[in-house]
């Protein structure tokens, strides 16, 4: 998971051992995620092209190749991205809904009050 921010984003993407472990992951079909700038990380190693993909709304032009929108969660294939601060939950409730169980992911959205769609 990248976790973004703006220059946190610049940091991860300076890390080309980094940049190779999510290219590694990814032609394994391993999941990578990635929020709020972060998606531009993967949009900048050609990642997403063709996908459907989304991140903080100032980088959205930097997700070249991707099928970019602005739903709070974007998940295809292995990818799932989201926009920022405010998408956090359901971004943490999308992965660990794919990590463990749908159903443990709606026990931990009821016990957080979570009122999300």
């Amino acid at each position: 998971v990248l976790p973004g921010g703006a220059v946190g984003t610049d940091n991860l993407e300076a890390c080309q051992p980094l940049v190779g472990l999510i290219r590694s992951y990814a032609e394994q079909g391993r999941k990578v995620a990635a929020i709020c700038a972060a998606p531009r990380i993967l949009a900048g190693s050609g990642l997403l092209d063709g996908r459907v993909a989304t991140a903080y709304p100032s980088v959205m032009d930097e997700l070249a190749g991707a099928k970019r929108t602005e739903s709070p969660v974007a998940v295809d294939g292995c990818f799932t991205t989201s926009r920022g601060v405010g998408t956090a939950i359901p971004f943490s409730l999308e992965l660990i809904g794919q990590l463990l169980v749908q159903e443990k992911a709606d026990e931990i959205a009821e016990s957080i009050v979570y009122m999300g769609s």
